[in-house]
């Protein structure tokens, strides 16, 4: 396997750097990047929610730790927008407690890195607003927080609420840049809970749907150009999370794109890997990942890639 002071001398994390200075590079935001390091978190993931809501409500099936199938029991139970109000709920209490990222000890988090990085498109799949909190808190940008219309219901939610309309008309004259950045939020936003790709059939739909002639809709107008010619940074995601394979699949095939081996991929090593076998799955997942889906993978947490990514950056930059 290769080393980790290794990883800064490959072309993919050069073209990486480039993508970063010049503005060209769309971070994808996942769960691990909640906390200032690996071993604080302010949100917990979403295995841990699962488990306390299984144990709450006599989950009777074994994969207690999988968010999405134990929302769909309880969603059964209780009703689909009554498990995602009563999640919103609890996740803005949680985002109260925000931290000020300007302080001086949350200047590696993952998240206070990625604000720095000064992108003008932020691409997260948590429903929480911390990235725009990092943002507004570190050289007091403006994000526009928009979420993804994943079916036919959101599309007209989202029009006759007028939920940023200005960023799917092409004639608006809205400009994203770095002090006005656009975070969208790919699996829902929990300002509105109706968005949330929460459940299992919900995670069913956002894929057949995303592939259809709901494309146009998925991604705003003026983010289109940029995912075809950008570097894509996925930070936040462990090795066993399929998110990111969605993901990218989803974008290729609903704006026909070809990527090059230009994106990075930081992926947490597996709790879920049979008999010790850490190495051949690693080996599995960076060929799946290079060869399916054009990204290079980073194998570590994504607090140490924040702290090494601000280090080389002030050194490419310079």
């Amino acid at each position: 396997m290769m080393q980790k002071n290794d990883y800064w001398k490959r072309k993919p994390y050069r073209q990486l750097l480039r993508g970063i200075r010049d503005g060209n590079c769309i971070p994808f935001i996942g769960p691990e990047v909640l906390g200032p390091d690996i071993t604080k978190r302010w949100i917990p993931l979403g295995k841990e929610f699962a488990r306390k809501w299984a144990e709450e409500n006599d989950y009777p099936l074994q994969e207690e730790y999988e968010l999405s199938r134990v929302a769909q029991y309880l969603a059964i139970k209780d009703g689909t927008m009554t498990i995602k109000k009563d999640f919103s709920h609890e996740l803005n209490k949680i985002q109260d407690q925000a931290p000020d990222f300007k302080l001086g000890e949350f200047r590696n988090a993952p998240l206070a890195v990625l604000a720095d990085l000064n992108l003008p498109i932020y691409i997260t799949t948590n429903y929480d607003h911390f990235i725009e909190k990092a943002l507004e808190t570190r050289g007091g940008k403006h994000p526009i927080s928009d979420f993804c219309r994943w079916n036919e219901d959101l599309v007209d939610y989202a029009n006759e609420e007028k939920i940023n309309p200005e960023l799917y008309d092409p004639d608006s004259g809205l400009e994203i840049t770095s002090s006005n950045p656009l975070v969208y939020h790919l699996y829902g936003d929990i300002k509105h809970p109706k968005s949330m790709v929460l459940t299992e059939k919900d995670y069913i739909d956002f894929i057949i749907n995303l592939n259809r002639n709901y494309g146009k809709n998925i991604f705003p107008v003026i983010a289109r150009p940029q995912l075809t010619s950008a570097s894509l940074l996925f930070i936040g995601y462990s090795m066993d999370d399929v998110s990111f394979r969605i993901i990218l699949k989803s974008i290729v095939n609903s704006l026909r794109i070809t990527f090059q081996l230009s994106n990075v991929a930081v992926m947490e090593p597996s709790d879920l890997v049979i008999n010790n076998r850490i190495n051949e799955a690693q080996r599995y997942v960076e060929e799946y990942t290079r060869k399916l889906l054009m990204t290079q993978p980073y194998w570590g947490n994504a607090s140490k890639f924040a702290e090494e990514l601000r280090h080389q950056l002030d050194s490419f930059v310079g």
